[in-house]
């Protein structure tokens, strides 16, 4: 068994990279050894809020204080922290707010939440937030004065990092830029490479300046880290290392990097990234075994085993298949570039694009659409097997649902069930036909087959939209009947099926996804990390997709991360 000591430290190490998602799978797993430590479901629960999954991290905090477990808290350091957790989630509804009664409505009733955390506690942390917000909100005198205590508590803070942010944020809320460009410089030398400290101060900042037009200035004082996606020129055939532009080298912040390894090429950038300090990402288009065998022809076999050993994170497209078949090459891109993406927003900082051949390399903007991925694929020569099996995989969307209640319905109710409800999946589908590749219903069970993740997304929410409560009444059919859906993205087979003499979709990456169907919550669409990372890739922040977690999938399939797709943001 892992101490708790030892739990805290791995958690704690995630989150300071940025990496709130490992942050909540180790807290998930040490809260299966010790069920009952709150601090432990504190961490969980921040990091469900860093990630920006304040739905679950609200009905977390929402079913904890209806038990009364936050009534048994001895610590009063643990006990200012949940408190200041409900308006942290307020400030994040604040945030994202766009219109402004909303946004300084929700931004006053955040101030007085940390407000009164102040008042029982009179720590500095609740005091700047009430603070900024009370700002936000359009009552200065009263950020004045909240600022001034901050700074007045700060003192006796022993973490430097968050005395001197402290300082530097209320300092801009006092009209002293000097003073605040100061303290917030020495803070960003004190982070000592907690990547998620400085961040979550940027982003406050940065939204007082944006809102409010203040600390600009004092704001561009705190360094941001450097977040690359690499990429390997196809038709590179040099034997060194390439030589890293000076931001790279020089990257003072911190440096996360995330990449593919498909040759030789990959595996002298990851090398050259890990010798100067990366935290080091790798999305593998198989299995690491297949992939190892794969460069093992290469003479690179040990080599990757020291990449895979040294890289924080590995995941992979699919579990089998051939490391050189395009489908699962472009799949790694994707999933790559939209996992670099998702972290560049998680740590406030643009992405950046490092390409590499003949031993030079260069930094780019990404393109927004991914588009440039697909292009490098088709480029990419022809190191697989070429073998007539994996060959004839192709990368589709794939949608599963049900409808939670189907079963308890009278038998006298399922002609309605179907002219209502599967009529409404069939109007809702009409639209999107033109991306809709094979659809199947059997009883409340739906299969769909798409040609891309944003069609998928559509059709999941007009799949939600049309199980209407007032049309299920009127047809006599329970009101409170729920759809669920599961949504992926993998490389399938496509043949046909002689039984219903139709073209039909099977494979693997079909399987997975009719399992998460099942665990996902009726009401609610659940997506894979490959799913949302591609849509990130192809969209950024168009759609939000909550992190839930590393869930065990139905039937003894194993387990994978999942997001609960929100909506669309904005």
């Amino acid at each position: 068994m892992t101490s708790q000591a030892d739990w805290t430290a791995a958690i704690a190490r995630a989150s300071g990279a940025g990496d709130h998602l490992r942050a909540i799978d180790l807290a998930t797993r040490a809260l299966r050894e010790y069920p009952d430590d709150l601090s432990l479901e504190y961490r969980r629960l921040l990091a469900f809020a860093r990630a920006g999954a304040a739905h679950r991290a609200t009905a977390e905090l929402d079913a904890l204080t209806r038990a009364g477990a936050l009534d048994k808290i001895a610590e009063s350091r643990l006990r200012v922290d949940f408190a200041s957790l409900r308006g942290r989630l307020l400030k994040d509804r604040a945030m994202r707010a766009t219109e402004p009664t909303a946004r300084g409505r929700l931004a006053a009733a955040a101030a007085d939440a940390y407000e009164r955390v102040f008042a029982a506690s009179d720590s500095y942390f609740p005091a700047i937030n009430a603070a900024t917000l009370w700002h936000i909100a359009g009552d200065r005198d009263r950020a004045v004065a909240m600022a001034r205590r901050a700074v007045a508590r700060a003192a006796n803070e022993t973490d430097a990092y968050w005395r001197l942010a402290t300082e530097g944020e209320a300092h801009i809320l006092l009209g002293d830029d000097i003073a605040a460009i100061g303290a917030l410089r020495d803070a960003a030398a004190a982070a000592a490479g907690r990547l998620d400290a400085v961040a979550s101060t940027r982003r406050q900042l940065s939204w007082l300046a944006g809102v409010c037009g203040i600390g600009q200035t004092a704001l561009a004082a705190m360094p941001t880290p450097l977040v690359l996606h690499w990429l390997a020129d196809p038709g590179d055939t040099s034997a060194a290392p390439p030589v890293l532009p000076p931001a790279v080298a020089g990257a003072a912040a911190g440096l996360v990097a995330f990449g593919s390894i498909f040759s030789g090429a990959d595996i002298f950038i990851a090398e050259a990234l890990l010798a100067i300090g990366a935290d080091l990402h790798l999305v593998l288009p198989c299995a690491a075994d297949i992939c190892r065998a794969f460069l093992a022809d290469m003479a690179l076999g040990d080599r990757f085993d020291t990449l895979v050993a040294a890289a924080t994170t590995v995941s992979i497209v699919t579990p089998e298949g051939d490391p050189g078949e395009p489908t699962v090459l472009n799949l790694a891109l994707r999933q790559a570039r939209g996992q670099a993406l998702l972290r560049g927003a998680a740590l406030l900082t643009p992405v950046q694009v490092l390409v590499c051949g003949e031993g030079e390399a260069d930094l780019r903007a990404p393109v927004p659409d991914g588009s440039d991925l697909g292009r490098l694929t088709a480029a990419w020569p022809d190191i697989g097997r070429n073998d007539p099996v994996w060959s004839r995989r192709t990368v589709r969307a794939i949608v599963f649902g049900d409808v939670k209640g189907f079963s308890t319905i009278a038998e006298i109710q399922h002609a309605a069930f179907l002219d209502v409800v599967v009529g409404g999946f069939a109007v809702a589908l009409e639209s999107l036909q033109a991306h809709v590749e094979y659809a199947e219903t059997a009883g409340d069970g739906l299969y769909i087959v798409l040609s891309d993740v944003v069609a998928a997304v559509q059709t999941c929410f007009a799949l939600h939209q049309s199980i209407d409560p007032a049309r299920l009444a009127a047809a006599g059919l329970p009101p409170d009947l729920l759809l669920r859906l599961s949504a992926h993205v993998g490389p399938v087979f496509r043949g046909l099926d002689r039984v219903i003499g139709r073209q039909k979709f099977f494979g693997k990456e079909v399987i997975r996804t009719a399992r998460i169907e099942p665990v996902t919550p009726p009401g609610e669409t659940y997506v894979t990390e490959q799913f949302a990372a591609a849509l990130y890739c192809e969209t950024g922040a168009a759609y939000a997709c909550e992190y839930v977690g590393n869930q065990p999938m139905a039937k003894g399939f194993g387990e994978c991360r999942m997001y609960s797709l929100r909506g669309e943001e904005g």
